[in-house]
């Protein structure tokens, strides 16, 4: 029926348009319906939230990222290395942290073969640590040491790189996700090295 139509049009229009003059009057725009919307949504956030910001899957996250990158960056560290001065100690890794129930573990790997069965599957907080160490470098008597710090829990993720040596210590801080900007970073703090070890090759400081 047209008039039916042109009735429901007409509602649907005057609705819109008191909500315009409402607003153009100076006067309030929301509906109960709004704020009901609203504090639905939030609730449903905060709930979603508080149902996983006390967990996360430990065991995936260093199977798919943890022990993958700290593969990636010993391999770095041996492509520089390799021919010109002895690692003294093979890249550890150390995983410790909080179960969901409270209970602590700490766990201790060589780096290259991580045994994720003996890894929570599920943890509260973790803090993943792998560290490298070189020792004399050329016969100059000079140590340089990588550490690369990761910690995960309901606040997020957080990647530290510390260089340390003689004359030498470098810091640099990530927090965040994008596992590009992970790599970016470390090899900014590689080449910074590289230039420290250059020195130290002629005799600098």
């Amino acid at each position: 029926d047209l008039a039916q139509f042109i009735d429901y049009i007409a509602s649907c229009c005057r609705y819109a348009l008191t909500r315009y003059l409402d607003a153009v009057r100076g006067g309030p725009t929301e509906t109960t319906e709004d704020i009901d919307r609203e504090i639905a949504l939030f609730k449903r956030t905060i709930l979603r939230t508080a149902a996983v910001a006390d967990r996360f899957a430990l065991r995936q996250y260093v199977e798919a990222v943890a022990h993958p990158f700290y593969r990636y960056f010993a391999s770095r560290l041996n492509s520089i290395t390799s021919g010109i001065t002895t690692i003294a100690i093979d890249p550890q890794m150390w995983i410790s942290g909080s179960r969901v129930d409270g209970s602590t573990f700490d766990l201790f790997y060589d780096a290259e073969s991580v045994e994720t069965k003996d890894i929570p599957e599920e943890g509260a907080k973790a803090d993943i640590r792998c560290r490298f160490e070189i020792h004399d470098f050329w016969n100059t008597g000079k140590n340089l040491g990588f550490s690369v710090n990761n910690t995960i829990d309901s606040y997020g993720i957080i990647w530290r790189f510390r260089i340390e040596g003689h004359h030498l210590y470098a810091l640099e801080d990530y927090r965040g996700q994008d596992l590009d900007e992970v790599k970016r970073r470390f090899n900014d703090l590689l080449r910074y090295s590289m230039e420290i070890m250059q020195r130290w090759s002629t005799g600098g400081d």
